[in-house]
């Protein structure tokens, strides 16, 4: 009998399982290495991944009652404010209400404001403090904020979290997670906070973030929606391989271009990828979440109100 046949079958199986398993042990012990961040975005795009998130595990900020409340408090701690001036608010959409937006291809998951300039891109000039803007494109500021990334980049193990994704790796390295500061991480990025201090247009609530974000090659990020259409996503490109990387918002795809910022309505369906090979290189931004440009003061403060950063 002839059982070269049996045992070329045999040893091919055995080797199938072998890499399987090595597959598996090592995206295991990655992510031990790396924990999630709170903010991973997971295939569910109602919620995010992690039950330690401030909008999604704080269920308060998702009740409709709760949030009439706290819209009365606000008025009566600013009865100087005339009456109409807080009206969008007032229509502002929460909870389960926020099903009533699904004929819209906006789907903000957490809080909606009505009469808002509604688009998915946006040009420097639409936002109202191009100084500011500039100022992160300038040369000199890039210089600084690659050479901080490329400095706390050579240490994963410290401050880094890997988001959640379908394939690939998503890293990002928060500076201001929901609009608290990330003390240690701060510390290592003095130039890059400078520049995000110098503004009021960041937004300093539960809706405002601020982080390097990388994409390995081989990354793609699940569509998904942000929280809120109060918020305008920046995208500050620091190193871009070229060619691989895109974003899609609302059907319309771009690419990232190192000098050239990128404003964007993250209320609306959104995608990233990079299809690169491994020896290209990461892509890396600095993301920064600013107010949407049609919003008041006073509307800004009924949001932070509303949804403030924990203390």
């Amino acid at each position: 009998m002839d059982y070269s046949w049996d045992f070329s079958y045999s040893f091919a199986v055995f080797i199938l399982f072998l890499t399987l398993f090595v597959l598996y042990f090592t995206r295991i012990i990655s992510r031990k290495c790396i924990p999630e961040y709170i903010m991973g975005t997971s295939q569910n795009t109602s919620t995010c991944a992690s039950p330690n998130c401030i909008r999604c595990a704080q269920k308060s900020l998702r009740d409709s009652k709760v949030f009439d409340h706290k819209v009365a408090d606000f008025l009566a701690e600013n009865k100087h404010y005339n009456s109409t001036c807080l009206d969008r608010i007032k229509k502002a959409v929460i909870g389960d209400s926020l099903n009533d937006l699904r004929v819209s291809r906006q789907k903000p998951t957490t809080f909606f404001v009505p009469e808002l300039c509604s688009m998915p891109w946006y040009r420097t000039n639409q936002m109202g403090c191009d100084n500011f803007l500039n100022s992160l494109v300038d040369v000199e500021s890039q210089k600084k904020m690659k050479k901080e990334f490329l400095q706390v980049f050579q240490h994963l193990d410290e401050g880094w979290f890997k988001n959640s994704t379908p394939e690939g790796g998503w890293f990002v390295f928060p500076l201001y997670n929901q609009g608290v500061m990330v003390a240690e991480n701060c510390k290592k990025c003095p130039q890059t906070v400078k520049l995000i201090d110098t503004t009021k247009l960041f937004m300093r609530c539960a809706f405002g973030n601020a982080l390097f974000s990388v994409l390995q090659p081989g990354t793609h990020i699940a569509p998904h929606y942000g929280p809120t259409n109060c918020r305008i996503r920046c995208h500050v490109p620091l190193i871009v391989p070229q060619g691989c990387c895109g974003i899609d918002v609302d059907g319309v795809k771009r690419h990232w271009e190192e000098g050239k910022l990128m404003l964007f309505d993250d209320s609306f369906l959104h995608v990233a990828c990079h299809n690169g090979c491994t020896s290209i290189g990461p892509r890396v931004v600095l993301m920064l979440d600013l107010w949407h440009p049609d919003l008041t003061d006073e509307e800004k403060k009924a949001v932070i109100h509303l949804f403030p950063a924990p203390s």
